[in-house]
């Protein structure tokens, strides 16, 4: 018969077992109560006795009472606690208590000794079931009341009661003997008075004092006749100090023998653990101890700062959190701190978030460590609370701000260079897009339509995505007059950046438009915040109108006639310019030595001929555009031709160089410090005497006679 065989039915008897031994030691330990309360509430008052001193007689009581309650443990708790612990015995005993035939014994046994019974044997298979179930069936009509009856827990529970009335009555009507008799059970050679005088008992005094806070100390002085009490006081492993005492009157007269006077002393500004006690001569009272208790202090708060994934920042420890924080908005802050001070036997027993808004926020105590979660989504002040088991908070605790760095929508701008207010007539223009948002854009999209609110842009618009990453192929963008064509290209590198510098080429020319539309186009830019589909932010509006051919042949008119006014002026200083480099040509021919202010001279005329020909230039490039966009038109003129020949004339003058030959031949010729021609020494192409020529800058008047 193997052993999973009876396993119902020795599960069945383990478990009553275990609860016929729990039931013991209960009952155990409330006889033990009921017998020991009434034997330790009369030693103590035999202890407190007035006329009970310390010595042998005092020791006898503590260590009598001592093996008193040892021997009623043994005899009330442990033995009937043990007397279960074997599972044979204990299937004994409730086979006998249940009358079961042994039925109980033979399947303990036969779990116990499993080689008895053969496994291949169906006989014996058979008969195993058979006994598990009959051994189960009887133990399930058993409990442990039945196993293990307890008539006396009655009068157990009454006499437990009556010793807990008494033991209250007497604390509350003779404290200072129970007082008297506890100190001298616990200390037999210490405790009580050192002589058989008159006794002098400390009064209970508060067993802790917060640090920097005061405490009171009384003694019942029961000496017939006053006499000087004095107490003293050690703090640490000092000598004692004493104070004087103030002897005051009973708050209600007592019989003869009882206390005559009560002596009374106050430490003030406690700042650690003392001992105290009073003295009358040679007679002292038992010694008091007084705790001192500080409340919590916050040694230091670090924090976590993990800002919004989208932000793609990383995330912040901060060591020592500042009175003042910046973090992102939504940022998760992590808050953890721990308690600080000096040890006073008090934990943590709460901590909590005193915001400016009136919240309480809990945070988790976890031993002398606080910690918090929380989502900055404004700004936050708060004051960090402490509180520890002893009901002691944390005294003016230090405040803190959280400052919100808020994620402020985009900024987009859409301009065309040089801005007419007119659409060209081939449709194609450029314009320019920069965006910029402090944690990064999403999308740029161009709207476009025809018809709209001037302040808010067009009406139901089209619209496509066309950045911040240029693709550089072009996009179409459907709208209600057609479509139209897009491409665009960065101006700056970077990927996805922070700030997105785009050239965007417009093809509008598949529009149907007629002159007098208006084609109005926004952009708009998007961030990435997240949750949600991010901040928008709009441009303003760009409106191009599509002009007539008479506009564009008037606006050219007025523009030739501003052509030929400027051609006409070009001309006039070409032909003042050909003058004097004529004039200085013959100068340098008769002199080929220029003074100082010849030399400036032909300078100045190299400047305003290079002046002259980047004017004619301008007036060239304008003319260049001008002729595109008519062309792309198909309107063209002869008037527009005949100036662009005459323009081809001015832009290559036959004395081009003239002007730079003569200055560098000026420049080869000329020193600062040779002589003039025309004196002493002059001769044609010959430098004079050294020593006779004027200052650089300055001229002589033979100078001028021969060079004028």
């Amino acid at each position: 018969m193997t052993q999973g065989t009876t396993a119902t039915a020795i599960t069945d008897l383990e478990r009553l077992r275990r609860r016929v031994r729990q039931r013991a030691l209960r009952r155990g330990l409330l006889g033990w109560i009921a017998v020991t309360l009434p034997a330790v509430i009369a030693v103590v008052w035999m202890a407190g006795a007035e006329a009970m001193r310390g010595g042998l007689i005092a020791a006898g009581l503590s260590l009598g009472l001592v093996a008193f309650l040892a021997l009623a443990a043994a005899r009330l708790v442990w033995r009937p606690w043990r007397r279960y612990a074997d599972r044979a015995l204990f299937a004994a005993a409730v086979d006998a208590r249940g009358s079961f035939a042994n039925v109980v014994v033979a399947a303990e046994e036969a779990a116990r000794r499993p080689e008895r019974w053969s496994a291949g044997d169906a006989v014996a298979s058979e008969l195993a079931r058979r006994l598990d179930v009959a051994a189960a069936t009887a133990l399930s009509s058993l409990t442990p009341t039945r196993v293990d009856p307890d008539p006396a827990r009655g009068r157990r529970l009454a006499v437990v009661a009556l010793a807990a009335i008494l033991a209250v009555a007497f604390g509350a009507f003779q404290p200072a003997r129970v007082v008297r008799g506890v100190a001298l059970l616990t200390s037999p050679f210490g405790g009580g008075n050192t002589r058989a005088g008159a006794a002098l008992v400390a009064e209970p005094s508060a067993a802790w004092v917060v640090a920097g806070g005061s405490v009171q100390l009384a003694a019942l002085d029961y000496a017939p006749e006053a006499a000087v009490v004095q107490a003293e006081v050690r703090f640490g492993e000092a000598a004692w100090s004493r104070l004087s005492a103030v002897a005051g009157p009973l708050e209600a007269p007592t019989a003869a023998g009882g206390p005559q006077r009560r002596w009374r002393t106050a430490v003030t500004d406690v700042r650690e653990d003392f001992s105290w006690r009073f003295r009358r001569g040679e007679t002292v009272t038992a010694t008091g101890q007084v705790v001192v208790r500080r409340p919590p202090l916050l040694a230091g708060l670090s924090g976590r700062i993990t800002p919004p994934s989208y932000m793609k920042l990383p995330v912040m420890n901060v060591e020592r959190l500042p009175a003042l924080s910046e973090v992102p908005a939504g940022s998760r802050v992590s808050l953890t701190g721990r308690m600080g001070g000096e040890k006073s036997g008090s934990r943590l027993a709460a901590a909590w978030l005193n915001t400016a808004a009136g919240d309480s926020l809990p945070m988790v105590v976890d031993g002398a460590g606080i910690a918090i979660e929380l989502t900055v989504h404004s700004e936050l002040a708060f004051t960090v609370g402490l509180r520890d088991d002893h009901g002691l908070e944390s005294p003016e605790p230090l405040g803190y701000r959280l400052a919100v760095l808020a994620d402020h929508p985009p900024q987009v701008d859409l301009a065309r260079p040089g801005d007419d207010g007119l659409l060209p007539l081939d449709g194609r223009l450029t314009l320019l897009v920069e965006a910029t948002d402090d944690f990064g854009l999403r999308r740029l999209e161009l709207l476009a339509g025809t018809g709209g609110d001037r302040g808010t842009g067009p009406v139901a618009p089209g619209r496509t995505a066309f950045g911040p990453e240029a693709s550089g192929t072009w996009l179409s963008l459907r709208t209600a007059v057609g479509e139209l064509r897009l491409k665009a290209r960065d101006l700056a590198a970077g990927d996805a950046p922070l700030r997105a510098a785009l050239a965007l080429e417009i093809e509008a020319g598949d529009l149907e438009l007629v002159p007098g539309d208006v084609l109005e186009l926004v952009v708009e830019a998007r961030d990435n915040r997240s949750p949600g589909d991010g901040q928008v932010a709009r441009s303003t509006v760009l409106r191009l109108a599509l002009p007539s051919a008479s506009d564009v042949l008037a606006a050219q008119a007025e523009s030739a006639q501003q052509g030929r006014e400027e051609l006409e002026e070009a001309r006039r200083r070409g032909r003042q310019l050909d003058a004097d480099l004529e004039r200085l040509a013959r100068e340098l021919m008769k002199n080929p030595v220029p003074d100082w202010a010849r030399q400036q001279e032909i300078e100045a005329a190299v400047q305003r001929q290079q002046a002259l020909q980047q004017e004619l230039a301008r007036v060239a490039e304008e003319l260049r555009r001008q002729m595109e966009q008519l062309a792309g038109g198909k309107l063209t003129s002869e008037a527009q031709l005949e100036r662009a020949e005459q323009l081809a004339e001015l832009l290559s003058p036959p004395d081009a160089d003239q002007a730079r030959g003569l200055a560098r031949e000026a420049r080869a010729t000329w020193r600062p410090g040779g002589a003039r021609p025309g004196g002493p020494g002059h001769g044609r192409g010959r430098p004079g005497a050294e020593g006779h020529g004027p200052p650089v800058g300055r001229g002589t008047r033979h100078d001028e006679a021969h060079g004028r």
